[in-house]
Formats: C-alpha cells, sequence, structure tokens
C-alpha cells in the first residue's frame, strides 16, 4: 500500500512540474521492475492528473507512452499504455495537428513492440481498440508517405474482421490476431509472428 500511494504521488507530482515526464519515465521503470500492479495503477492515473494540473502536452504525453512500450512489461501494463495513447493521439487528429503526430518509424516500432513477450485478452482488446487510431494517424493529410499502404490497410480489415469471428466473440473478450502482410492465410498471433504493418 505504501509503494502505490508513493507511486501515485509521483505522477501527480509529475504533472505538476516543468520536468515531470522524464521523471516520471525513471520512477516508472523502477517501480515497473518490483511492481507491476503499482506500475499499472500509475498510469491510470496520468490523464487525471495531467488534467487536474491544467496541463495539455499531447507530443509529450505521446512520447512518454511510447518509451514505456519500448520497456518490456506485462501484457496488462501495455494494455494501459495503449489505453492511456489511443485518446491522446485521437485528440491530435481531431484537433488536426499533425506536426505532433508521431512518425510512422515511431508508429511502427510500437506495434512491433506488441508482439514482445505474452498476449492476454485484455492487451488483445486494448490492440484492437487502438489499431484504428493508429491507422489514422498513419495515413492522416500531410503525414509522411507510407509505404505499402494499399496492403497494410488491408492487413488492418483482415485483422478487425478476425475479431468478428464466432469462435473469436463467444467469450467475455475477443482475441486479436494480427496479419503478416502476405496473400497467405494466417494464424493467432504468435510471439515470432509479423505483424500487421511491418
Amino acid at each position: 500500500m505504501l509503494n502505490l500511494h508513493a507511486g501515485l504521488r509521483l505522477v501527480y507530482d509529475a504533472a505538476a512540474s516543468d520536468g515531470g515526464l522524464l521523471s516520471l519515465l525513471t520512477a516508472f521503470q523502477r517501480t515497473l521492475s518490483s511492481d507491476v500492479n503499482t506500475a499499472c495503477r500509475m498510469l491510470e492515473v496520468i490523464p487525471g492528473a495531467w488534467e487536474q494540473a491544467g496541463r495539455t502536452n499531447p507530443s509529450g504525453l505521446c512520447e512518454l507512452y511510447f518509451r514505456l512500450c519500448d520497456i518490456p512489461s506485462a501484457p496488462e501494463v501495455r494494455a494501459q499504455i495503449l489505453k492511456n495513447l489511443g485518446p491522446v493521439l485521437d485528440g491530435l487528429l481531431r484537433d488536426g495537428d499533425i506536426a505532433n503526430l508521431p512518425a510512422a518509424e515511431r508508429l511502427d516500432k510500437l506495434w512491433n513492440n506488441l508482439q514482445n513477450g505474452d498476449i492476454n485478452p485484455t492487451l488483445s482488446c486494448a490492440i484492437i481498440e487502438t489499431s484504428g487510431t493508429i491507422m489514422a494517424a498513419l495515413v492522416s493529410p500531410g503525414s509522411e508517405a507510407i509505404p505499402n499502404l494499399e496492403q497494410r490497410l488491408r492487413s488492418w480489415g483482415d485483422m478487425l474482421f478476425d475479431c468478428l469471428d464466432v469462435d473469436n466473440v463467444g467469450g467475455p473478450q475477443p482475441t486479436v490476431t494480427l496479419c503478416p502482410l502476405s496473400d497467405q492465410h494466417y494464424s493467432p498471433l504468435t510471439p515470432d509472428m509479423p505483424l500487421l504493418w511491418r
């Protein structure tokens, strides 16, 4: 309990300070190595802490979430990172703030990082929910030219179609299948399988 309160305090302190994102990244790395539950709670309160502090730094928060996703972690942690990242990217797209959208290489790296480690139903759902926003960021007007865009869009559509398969919606949460970029039939995601837009 003490670790939890200390972790949450760090988040609110970071939100109130100018160099808060970097200090939060460092604190999160320390916490993640010892207490996954506290790390998840810290992630959950980041949006509220930044709102309470009256700070708007979507590009900084995007960078924080991307860097957090670079750190190998439990599926629950990566799922929460995606749940936080989605609304930030949505806001940038809604406001037409294309200049602050992550570069395509950064989005590719994020997508590739998602296959590292275990994937549970919570992470599968977070991937499905965030995939549309990531695709929108890739194809947004003014963004850089994306190689194999048609093939990537088709693979993304295949992934969504597969999520609606009766075998995947019978349980409490669907299972995600991320598609390799080939014409061959794809199988459920495994850690060594290429992801949606490699």
